[in-house]
């Protein structure tokens, strides 16, 4: 009802205590009143609860801390402005008592001005987190409302670009177009794998959400996912005379993984690493065993390494989020951000970890461990 008198509730075992503040407070408030903390627990737990709390701390039975731990043990009444209006007016007190949840602590004898104008505060921040929590609500609404829509958008993408992965795949078999129309049908394939990998991240990174993300590990060759995935950017990396250097142990093994997922980590790492390497410059697959012995290997590290314009420290601190984006000033070249907020899900989701370093003297090291 609007305009209705917020209620306080005023917990004291004196009458003469009870009495100074509903003399002070009943014009402005609905005023409850409780003689005992067990009578108090009973008034919140099983009426409306409070708007605000007066409570004392020294009374028989339970005393007002107890009564505080009560109340902050159910997260119903969290949001439960709590004042101690107490005669004990040490720190340590004072201290406790904030400590244990309070909101304030006013000593006796009380001044009916100040009683007032904490009470009033107290209120209007109660008021204002209530707003901002249903705002944070509404908004979480509106995103996730905003998440449902762009994954139905994206499932519903499959079908045709997978026919449009198709029928350029028939061309190129075909090899009916003119020599110089197949330069531009490369551009195409390249574009539609491009966009393939965005959308099945983005399904994957939506699984992941939802926690329904389910790894399919078997023994897995790591060395021979970087062959497959260099087949799969050898038109790019010879479009920009890039050299694409293996560094992989005498001693290589297999490893527990995902393969496919693992796998479209490297694609991702190594197509940035294309995408921001400069024409005739090196990039590096490097595979490592850390904590392998000669009969066991439990753990692997896998960097990408390019000599391109790096990543600022800037950068680093957001450079795996979702959506994320890198500013170039000297090339206009679009990053959407999901292959890298991709790559950290999946990592994580092996237990491991992803992060970025300068290459000195230019470029960025991209390191994965599990």
């Amino acid at each position: 009802m609007i305009g209705q008198k917020k209620s306080v509730l005023i917990v004291d075992d004196i009458p003469d205590n009870i009495e100074v503040l509903d003399g002070i407070l009943k014009s402005d408030y609905q005023i409850k009143i409780s003689t005992s903390g067990r009578m108090a627990l009973k008034v919140i737990f099983s009426q409306t609860p409070p708007d605000l709390i007066l409570l004392d701390v020294m009374m028989p039975d339970m005393n007002g801390y107890e009564v505080l731990e009560k109340i902050r043990g159910d997260d119903k009444y969290n949001d439960i402005p709590i004042i101690f209006v107490t005669a004990k007016g040490e720190v340590e007190d004072e201290t406790k008592g904030l400590a244990l949840g309070a909101v304030d602590y006013i000593v006796k004898p009380i001044d009916p001005q100040i009683v007032k104008a904490r009470i009033k505060t107290h209120l209007e921040i109660k008021h204002m987190r209530q707003e901002l929590k249903e705002k944070n609500e509404i908004l979480e609404a509106t995103m996730q409302l905003r998440e449902d829509m762009v994954h139905m958008v994206v499932h519903d993408m499959r079908n045709p670009l997978h026919r449009i992965k198709g029928f350029s795949e028939l061309l190129q078999i075909m090899n009916v177009l003119p020599l110089e129309c197949e330069s531009y049908l490369e551009k195409i394939a390249t574009a539609t794998l491009e966009l393939e990998d965005f959308v099945n991240n983005m399904l994957t990174l939506a699984k992941t959400k939802n926690k329904q993300l389910q790894l399919n590990s078997t023994p897995t060759n790591v060395s021979d996912l970087f062959d497959k995935v260099e087949k799969m950017h050898s038109y790019s990396l010879e479009s920009k005379q890039i050299s694409l250097v293996k560094e992989v142990p005498e001693e290589n093994s297999s490893i527990l993984i995902d393969k496919t997922l693992f796998e479209r980590i490297i694609d991702n790492l190594l197509s940035n690493a294309i995408k921001f390497s400069p024409a005739h410059s090196t990039i590096t697959l490097r595979l490592e065993y850390p904590h392998s012995t000669s009969s066991s290997f439990d753990s692997i590290c896998v960097q990408v390494i390019d000599e391109g314009i790096g990543i600022s420290e800037e950068q680093k601190e957001y450079i795996f989020e979702k959506y994320a984006t890198l500013e170039q000033s000297n090339k206009n070249i679009p990053q959407v951000g999901l292959g890298l907020a991709f790559c950290k899900m999946v990592t994580k989701a092996h237990g491991g970890c992803i992060s970025v370093m300068q290459n000195e003297p230019q470029g960025s090291i991209f390191t994965i461990e599990i």
